[in-house]
Order: C-alpha cells, then structure tokens, then sequence
C-alpha cells in the first residue's frame, strides 16, 4: 500500500475505473478507492468549502432558492405546515372573541 501523501496511478483496468468511480465526489472532482477515504473527504474542510461556495451562489443567483429547499426538505420529511391566519380569524368572528388587528 503506497503512503497517504501520494496519490493513486491512473486506473488501467474497468474494474478499478469503476471502483473509483463509486467513491467519486462530482463537486471536487475527486475519486477515492476506499470508503473510509470518501468519508473523510466529504467531512474535510475543503469539501465543506467549495459546498458553501456552491451554495451561496446559487441563493444570490436566485434569492428564493433557500425557502424552496427548506419546503422540499420539510416535504421529504414529512413536515406539515399549517397557515392559520385567516382560519383563526374566521373561527375567532364565529366565535365572537377574536378581533381582526389581534391576530
């Protein structure tokens, strides 16, 4: 096994082409031969970094980008939101105790 500081030679067989390619981050353009080396990479600082960076220029490019992930996160978990604004006014005026500038 080659030391930690150097890197792989070029893959020259399918089989580790694709062994490479399972442990492949797109952002950074990297492949890992080994599960524990993807993993430290996807929590190292560089990784972290350049998906800040991907992510703040998405939100400037498109201001709203950033509520509609929150939405479709909360969707995929199963969160619910409920509006009550005018519900409550209308339950509140049936029920005679709430009035419409207290909401």
């Amino acid at each position: 096994m080659p030391p930690r500081h150097q890197t792989l030679p070029p893959a020259q067989t399918s089989s580790a082409r694709e062994a490479l390619q399972s442990f492949y981050c797109q952002l950074c353009q990297k492949g890992y031969s080994r599960m524990n080396d993807y993993e430290a990479h996807l929590s190292s600082y560089d990784h972290s970094h350049k998906q800040r960076l991907k992510d703040m220029k998405v939100m400037t490019r498109d201001p709203n980008a950033a509520a509609r992930a929150r939405r479709q996160e909360q969707k995929a978990e199963g969160v619910i939101s409920i509006k009550l604004g005018r519900l409550l006014l209308l339950l509140g005026a049936a029920a005679g105790g709430v009035q419409e500038g207290r909401v």
